[in-house]
């Protein structure tokens, strides 16, 4: 039945193919009558699907089958966008990963996208590569925990652990900054709950409320948009609470959208429903492979991880999203290579599901029973001409496919509405208080996350950070000879010489972002240093680019003279190349040191015959001071908890390592037995 079902898929037209309705679980094989409201719904979407996707009602016969049918592949013309976009992307990661930075990862990148990904986007294919998803997984060590786990039981704790940490982390924050900030939670209670108040209410008190909650997720999206750029009290009553003069009213999704309170409720669901994720996660008995469609179908019961579909659940986004991070854990015995459902089974995100309609011409609503098919009518298409140009097609998953599709309809809205990439944050303020940094430090020796530090203080110190995902820049750390500017450095300037020289930025939220001598701005804007050709010390004379918190870049201003780094510009723009030249003693062709004058202005190629140098201004160049003070502080509270270790017995050398003296206790707590 199912070879006749995916050949009838197949004989339709190209720009589009129906797609045979799953039954519900919940019907269990039998007929049903159709409601006068499921009966509305169907009569709507006949009146707004184009007559060749209409979706088969029919109940005549019992079809029963693993897998979602086949689609048919999309339009054509789409369906070469799609995988052009999709290769371009591919090149850039695979460039990067050999080490290739700035302007240099574009090269081989068809013109029609290098403009698009050089402004937009941070390119990658796969999902589990990305900045986020890499840190969390560091963050979690699960492998580490496993080998911590003495029985079966603590085993399955563990599993429990790894679902709910990790959703929490996605739903509630979706930053490796709010991962590293709540930790790895063995519980949750009532104490828990306070605990991710207090670091909400601190990161409000401190102005770094962007750093905690992501805005690519609409759930942690909105909590950001109601406290970045305000100090009004009563925002932040609102969300630890809801309650205040800004509270919203207690209806879904406003709730979960705008406050923890909601929030809250929707992982005590998780929490509840995290044993039956465990057990949906199991191998099979007989041939020992996983699949991943059971634990979606659980995840579908947390709310906002689901909807009302086909007279039950359906996963959504969400539960994509934590099925995705779970696949690299424990939690699926063998990893991804042993889930036998990767290339067949996926559930749509809302950015997909628009990107789907783009591709097969489709107007209205569409549901998972219907988007998943017509994700493996596009991945069926991918070893074809005009396909996947790499030789490992065998690799690619139908999440690939759905997370493309979430990049095509960016790339298609790209003049609508679009989020600028700044790049890697310069760091997130790190916590001062002990308590915090003396929990994480017995957490990384227990996980052997240390291991290769020995007992220098400073090698502690910034592993530390670095598993923390805190990225800090300690300008003392590998520099031949000490002080040089390197590519990824980030500098200030101030003004040298009676120069008056200001840089005009774009607005981040309320505030206007100025740099150098502009008279009443108690801190310069730090921008970071690219070289066109990739990493090493910075010279004078040789191009380079300065990159503003934003993500664009500066560049000269169009009119008036000065500087700009203006959104509607394009990165890596030739217009943008600038250049620092030396004052006094040094030389064309020296490495720059931090500290030193030198005067900024447009690069002019050798072979150019235009001039410049009305764009010129002196100024003094620095490394960031902010990103520097964090790095000692970093140090300082660091060493502090190391020494107050060797001081109160907690701390051990054992053979020149750290090791715990209660390292029973710790392990308990990071495994939750």
């Amino acid at each position: 039945m199912r070879v006749a079902i995916e050949q009838r898929l197949l004989t339709l037209p190209n720009d589009a193919a129906p797609v045979e309705k799953r039954r519900s679980q919940h019907d269990e094989g039998k007929l049903c009558t159709e409601s006068p409201i499921a009966k509305r719904r169907r009569l709507r979407h006949k009146q707004t699907a184009p007559p060749a996707f209409r979706s088969s009602r029919k109940r005549a016969e019992k079809v029963e089958y693993d897998e979602y049918p086949m689609g048919g592949p999309p339009r054509s013309d789409r369906r070469q966008l799609f995988f052009g976009l999709m290769n371009a992307r591919e090149v850039v990661a695979r460039s990067r990963a050999k080490g290739i930075e700035g302007k240099a990862l574009y090269d081989l990148v068809p013109a029609e996208f290098a403009a698009y990904l050089r402004r937009w986007i941070c390119p990658n294919v796969r999902r589990r590569q990305d900045r986020t998803t890499r840190g969390m997984h560091k963050i979690c060590a699960a492998a580490r925990r496993l080998a911590l786990c003495r029985s079966e039981a603590e085993v399955r704790r563990l599993k429990q652990l790894i679902v709910f940490n990790f959703g929490l982390w996605r739903f509630v924050g979706g930053t490796v900054a709010f991962a590293a900030e709540v930790g790895f939670l063995s519980c949750w209670d009532e104490s828990a709950k306070k605990a991710v108040r207090q670091i909400v209410h601190h990161a409000f008190e401190e102005g770094r409320v962007s750093t905690l909650f992501s805005i690519a997720y609409a759930a942690p999206g909105n909590i950001c948009k109601a406290l970045a750029g305000t100090s009004d009290p009563a925002a932040l009553e609102a969300v630890l609470y809801n309650t205040g003069p800004r509270a919203v009213l207690n209806k879904e999704p406003a709730v979960t959208y705008y406050s923890l309170v909601g929030k809250f409720k929707v992982m005590d669901k998780l929490w509840q429903l995290s044993e039956k994720v465990v057990q949906a996660a199991e191998p099979d008995s007989k041939t020992g492979a996983t699949c991943t469609k059971p634990v979606a179908d659980v995840l579908g019961h947390v709310p906002f991880f689901g909807t009302n579909e086909n007279r039950g659940r359906a996963p959504t986004f969400f539960a994509k999203e934590l099925v995705q991070d779970l696949l690299d854990t424990p939690v699926f015995a063998g990893g991804r290579a042993n889930a036998v459902d990767l290339q067949t089974y996926c559930p749509a995100g809302p950015g997909a599901i628009e990107g789907l309609r783009l591709m097969y011409g489709v107007r209205g609503k569409l549901t998972q029973s219907e988007c998943i098919p017509m994700m493996r009518g596009i991945l069926r298409t991918a070893g074809e001409p005009g396909g996947w140009q790499f030789d490992d097609l065998d690799t690619l998953e139908l999440h690939d496919i759905q997370f493309m599709l979430c990049e095509l309809q960016k790339f298609w809205h790209r003049k609508e509405s679009l989020r600028n990439y700044p790049g890697p944050r310069a760091c997130f303020c790190s916590r001062a208080d002990t308590a915090f940094w003396s929990a994480r430090l017995e957490d990384a020796v227990a996980l052997q996350v240390l291991q290769p530090c020995g007992l220098d203080f400073d090698a502690i110190a910034f592993t530390l950070a670095g598993w923390l995902g805190i990225e800090v820049d300690a300008p003392w750390i590998g520099r031949k000879p000490k002080g040089v500017l390197c590519s990824g450095d980030r500098v200030t300037f101030r003004s040298c010489g009676g120069s008056s020289t200001y840089f005009t930025l774009l607005r981040e939220t309320e505030c206007a972002l100025m740099a150098a001598s502009q008279p009443g701005v108690s801190s310069a804007t730090p921008f970071r240093l690219e070289r066109p050709c990739g990493a090493g010390p910075l010279k004078y004379g040789e191009p380079m680019f300065l990159r503003a918190p934003s993500g664009a870049h500066l560049g000269p201003k169009a009119t008036g003279g000065g500087f700009e780094a203006s959104e509607t510009s394009e990165r890596y723009a030739e217009a943008r190349h600038l250049t620092f030249l030396p004052c006094g003693s040094a030389c064309l062709g020296d490495v720059i040191q931090s500290g030193s004058s030198i005067l900024l202005m447009p690069y002019v190629p050798k072979h150019s015959s235009s001039s410049a140098h009305g764009s010129m201004h002196e100024v003094c160049v620095e490394f960031d001071e902010g990103a520097v003070n964090l790095a000692r502080q970093v140090v300082d509270v660091v060493g502090r908890v190391v020494q107050a270790g060797f001081d109160n017995g907690t701390l051990l050398v054992d053979d020149d390592r750290l090791s715990l003296h209660r390292a029973s206790e710790i392990r308990g707590r990071l495994i939750g037995s």
